[in-house]
């Protein structure tokens, strides 16, 4: 189980990942809001495998749906390169229940293709990477 300190932690236990994030309004004193896009942030990153960098400049008008059905994002990675990252089905429920969260519509053909996939806490611009290592 990871330890109180350390909110970055991740633990695997009895097959379920683990964050300290869970209940980081109690344990830290974090505003819901903050708690919740923690949370997104921790859960998101992990089934994705996304880079700091990769996830706060992802919008939500470079996700796709290919011919198959699959979900991917398309992301822009080091050295300006382009890529694209399959949506597992954990990821796109995470972030379903992130946009809720937020007040923003789940439907792609509702959203807003600037929209950011990480929100800031004062509104809907994204945050930068040097923010990410803050939070």
């Amino acid at each position: 189980m990871p330890s109180r300190g350390s909110i970055r932690e991740l633990a695997t236990a009895g097959g379920h990942r683990v964050t300290a994030a869970l209940n980081a309004e109690w344990s830290y004193g974090w505003q819901p809001a903050a708690a919740q896009r923690l949370r997104f942030l921790i859960d998101f990153s992990y089934s994705t495998g996304l880079r700091a960098g990769e996830f706060v400049r992802a919008k939500l008008g470079a996700i796709e749906v290919d011919a198959h059905g699959d979900q991917w994002l398309h992301v822009v990675g080091k050295f300006g390169k382009a890529g694209k990252v399959v949506l597992p089905g954990m990821a796109r429920g995470i972030l379903d229940r992130s946009l809720v969260q937020r007040g923003l519509p789940l439907t792609p053909a509702r959203w807003d293709p600037g929209t950011p996939l990480v929100g800031s806490l004062e509104g809907e611009a994204g945050i930068t990477a040097k923010r990410l290592w803050v939070v």
